[in-house]
C-alpha cells in the first residue's frame, strides 16, 4: 500500500472520529439543557389552611416553587387579596381575609406577572348570625348572612316555624330583622336557608 493510501486513511477515520465526538458533544448538551429546563420549570404549589369555611375569616397561604425573589399576587376568583414576594428558593408565605363571596368552590391562583404559577381551590359555606343572641319575646333582632346563593331568597325559621324572608345581594350576602316569637324560655336555633338549600345556623336564647 502506498504512502498516499495511507495518509488517506488515517485522514478520514481522524474525520469520522470527528464527527462522533461532535455528535456526542451535541447530545450532552441537548440532554444537559433538557435537564435544566425541567429543573426551571418545576411546578409551583400553593396550600390553603383551612380550605373552607365562611367569608371574612383569615387564610394562610403558603407555597413553593416559584421563581427567585419574585412578586407574587394572590387572586380570590378575580380579586387581588394578597401580594408578596417569594424567598430566595421561591417560597411564599402570606395571609389574606376571604372577600364577599356566594356559597361553593372558589378558585385562588398565584401569578408571576401574568403568568399562573399555581392554583388552589376554598369553599365558602353559608353563614348566619343574631345580634343579640339572647332576650324576651317580641324583642326586635338582627340576622347577618353571608356565603349564601346570590340574589336568592332566603327564608329564615325560628324553632322550625318561617319568621320571616329576605333576598340575598350579588356576593350572597344580606341582613333582615325579625321579632322573637312567643315561645317559652330556653335555646332556640334560628336557621337561614336559601333557594338552593345552603343554610347557616344561629342560637338565640329567650330568657
Amino acid at each position: 500500500m502506498s504512502v498516499s493510501n495511507v495518509l488517506q486513511k488515517r485522514v478520514a477515520r481522524r474525520g469520522r472520529i470527528v464527527i462522533v465526538s461532535i455528535l456526542a458533544l451535541v447530545i450532552l448538551v441537548g440532554v444537559m439543557s433538557t435537564a435544566t429546563f425541567a429543573a426551571s420549570a418545576a411546578t409551583a404549589t400553593l396550600t390553603l389552611k383551612p380550605d373552607k369555611g365562611d367569608v371574612n375569616r383569615s387564610e394562610t397561604v403558603t407555597g413553593s416553587g416559584y421563581p427567585d425573589s419574585a412578586t407574587v399576587t394572590i387572586k380570590f376568583g378575580t380579586t387581588v387579596v394578597a401580594t408578596t414576594t417569594s424567598s430566595s428558593s421561591g417560597a411564599i408565605s402570606t395571609a389574606f381575609k376571604i372577600p364577599q363571596a356566594t356559597a361553593g368552590s372558589k378558585t385562588v391562583t398565584a401569578t408571576v406577572g401574568k403568568t399562573v404559577e399555581a392554583t388552589a381551590t376554598f369553599t365558602v359555606v353559608s353563614h348566619f348570625s343574631v345580634k343579640p343572641t339572647k332576650g324576651k319575646v317580641g324583642r326586635s333582632v338582627s340576622g347577618t348572612g353571608t356565603g349564601f346563593a346570590a340574589s336568592s331568597m332566603v327564608t329564615i325559621t325560628f324553632n322550625g316555624v318561617s319568621i320571616g324572608t329576605e333576598k340575598s345581594n350579588s356576593t350572597g350576602g344580606f341582613t333582615i330583622k325579625f321579632t322573637v316569637p312567643d315561645d317559652s324560655e330556653g335555646s332556640y336555633s334560628v336557621v337561614a336557608t336559601d333557594a338552593g338549600g345552603n343554610n347557616g345556623t344561629a342560637t338565640f336564647t329567650i330568657n
